[in-house]
C-alpha cells in the first residue's frame, strides 16, 4: 500500500498461479477490506499476453478480480520508476525481516514474518515519509471496500486424460 507503506507478504514453496492468487486471499483478509486498484508487473500469472497498450489478463486472475471486484493496472515494460515502492517494500522486507533468522517449516516462518510485520515494520516511522506507518494504514483500511461474503478458492481446476490401463 503506496500510501502508509505498510506491507504483507506470502510465502510458499512454489511459484504457482495458486500460490499467486492464495497471496492475494491472505493479503485481503489480513486487510479487512479490497483496494479499488491493484498494480502489476506484467508477471505471467496476472497478464496472458501483451500486445502494445491491449493486456489480455490470464483467467484465473481475471476470476480472482470479479470475485473482489477491484480494478488492476499493468506497469509498462521496462519503465522501473511506476513500481518504485513495491521494489523498496521487497528491499526492506530483505534487509529488515531476513537477516540471521531460523526457520523450521513454512507455517514458522508466516508466524515470525506475521509478528515482525506486527511489531516492526508497520509500526515504525516511514523512512522517507517521516509518518507512522500504523495511522496511514488505519486511513487506507478505511478506505477499502468490504471483503464479499464468500472466500475465494485459489485451488486450480484442471481436467485431465487417464488411459485405460492407468
Amino acid at each position: 500500500l503506496p500510501y502508509s507503506g505498510a506491507q504483507t507478504a506470502h510465502f510458499s514453496f512454489d511459484m504457482t498461479v495458486e500460490s499467486f492468487l492464495e497471496g492475494h486471499v491472505a493479503a485481503f483478509e489480513y486487510l479487512g477490506g479490497v483496494p479499488g486498484e491493484c498494480v502489476y508487473d506484467n508477471l505471467r500469472a496476472a497478464v496472458a499476453r501483451r500486445e502494445g497498450g491491449l493486456v489480455r489478463w490470464a483467467v484465473r486472475f481475471t476470476h480472482l478480480r470479479g470475485h473482489y471486484a477491484f480494478a488492476a493496472h499493468v506497469c509498462t515494460p521496462e519503465t522501473p520508476r511506476e513500481k518504485g515502492s513495491a521494489e523498496s517494500g521487497v528491499r526492506y522486507l530483505k534487509t529488515g525481516f531476513w537477516p540471521a533468522r531460523r526457520i523450521a517449516s513454512l507455517a514458522d516462518l508466516d508466524d515470525q514474518y506475521a509478528d515482525w510485520r506486527d511489531r516492526v515494520a508497520n509500526v515504525r516511522i516511514h523512512a522517507s515519509g517521516r509518518f507512522r506507518v500504523a495511522e496511514r494504514l488505519a486511513e487506507e483500511r478505511a478506505a477499502l471496500r468490504a471483503l464479499p461474503p464468500g472466500r475465494f478458492d485459489p485451488a486450480g481446476q484442471r481436467s485431465c486424460r487417464v488411459p485405460i490401463d492407468g
